[in-house]
Order: structure tokens, then C-alpha cells, then sequence
């Protein structure tokens, strides 16, 4: 995972696993990101790392693991 500054994108209903994410992605894994938060159907911006969010490389496997979970892993 890229440790310089850009753009992260999430989407914008509040969830203890976004908020979460959002709090390890600025504390652990970039500490000048960028978090954006946009409508679930919205597209990716293309500079952005999409995380719980359609289409995003980043999310939760149901039952199995939280965004939270993936992203410690990765």
C-alpha cells in the first residue's frame, strides 16, 4: 500500500467500519491522506484509493471480515 499522501474515497453513510478505516488510513498508513466521502453509486475519482465502496479494491467480506480487517492486512 502506497504510504504517500492521496486521495482516499469511501462511501458517505456513516458505519463504524468506514469511520474506522478512515482513523487507521490517517493515523497508521498516511498520515497527510485525504479522506472522501461520496455516494455509493458515484464513480471512483480516479486519483483516489477506494475502499467499502463499489468497484473499490478495499472492502468487507461478509461474515467473514471488516474493511477494517483487510486493510490491517494489506
Amino acid at each position: 500500500m502506497r504510504c504517500s499522501s492521496v486521495l482516499w474515497a469511501t462511501r458517505h453513510e456513516p458505519h463504524v467500519d468506514r469511520c474506522a478505516s478512515v482513523w487507521l488510513i490517517e493515523r497508521f498508513t498516511d498520515k497527510e491522506a485525504i479522506s472522501e466521502f461520496v455516494n455509493r453509486h458515484a464513480e471512483i475519482p480516479k486519483e483516489a484509493i477506494g475502499f467499502t465502496i463499489p468497484r473499490a479494491e478495499t472492502g468487507p467480506i461478509e461474515n467473514v471480515k471488516t474493511t477494517f480487517d483487510a486493510l490491517v492486512e494489506k
